[in-house]
Parts: C-alpha cells; structure tokens; sequence
C-alpha cells in the first residue's frame, strides 16, 4: 500500500470516545492523557453537573487523569488503572 492509503487507513481506523465526569460543585475539569503528553484540555459542562470531552483514538491503552479544580485525580468509574510512577494512580482506558 502506499503511504497516503495507510495515512487514510490509520485516520479510519480512529474512534471517538468520549469521557465523563460527574461533579456538580467543581468549577472547572480538565482532561489530561499520556497521548497528550499530560496537557491538560478543558471539558465541557453540561446542566445536570457532567463534564465531557471526546477525543479520537487509535486502537490501544492510554493512561489518563482529570483535573477537577487544579486536583489530579483518577476516573471514579474506572476500575482500571496504573501506577503514574509520581506516587499515584492513573486510569486506563483500552480502544479496540
């Protein structure tokens, strides 16, 4: 195959996942990834206190946090995580 077809394939291949997080006090959450090299993007708001974001993914693991209010903390609804090698834990989140 040539490079633009696997370009096209690995684009394809992509899903959108999207993330939540329940708190209706927190001011401001964030979403925080080893795929983005733990920069720190803001999540949307909805009414009833659920923060969201999406983002596409290629097949495979990835460690993530949130930042609730500068706090980094891991998914509450994910019993799957690893250690951060800081002393704490990250979650994981397998793409297949």
């Amino acid at each position: 195959t040539s490079e633009k077809e696997e370009r096209k394939n690995k684009i394809s291949a992509r899903k959108d996942i999207t993330l939540s997080y329940r708190n209706i006090r927190a001011k401001e959450v964030k979403f925080a990834a080893d795929f983005t090299d733990w920069q720190s993007s803001a999540m949307r708001r909805k009414k009833d206190g659920i923060w969201h974001i999406t983002v596409k993914l290629m097949p495979g693991k990835y460690a993530y946090k949130f930042v609730v209010d500068d706090k980094w903390i891991k998914d509450p609804r994910n019993s799957n995580s690893r250690p951060d090698g800081l002393g704490a834990e990250s979650s994981v989140l397998e793409v297949i």
